[in-house]
């Protein structure tokens, strides 16, 4: 696993939170992707950010579903928010 910045690290923490509390599930694929897209210049692997979001989401104790949406709606959906 590459180094992780702090300032990705409390965007995962952030996001999962905004997430949880809003929809009331988290959705590791679409989180995952979005955080990787916001953060594409420090080349973290998906799986790495996955797994961060993972961890993140047993912590606050949130739901958590693997559904990766055919569009780019549900991300673009998470980046607005931010």
């Amino acid at each position: 696993m590459r180094p992780i910045s702090q300032l990705l690290t409390d965007d995962v923490a952030a996001t999962v939170r905004a997430e949880y509390f809003e929809v009331g599930i988290v959705n590791v694929s679409t989180l995952s992707e979005a955080i990787r897209l916001r953060h594409e210049r420090e080349n973290v692997a998906l799986e790495d950010i996955a797994e961060m979001v993972m961890n993140q989401a047993q912590i606050i104790g949130a739901p958590m579903e693997f559904y990766t949406p055919r569009t780019g709606g549900e991300i673009n959906r998470v980046n607005g928010r931010k």
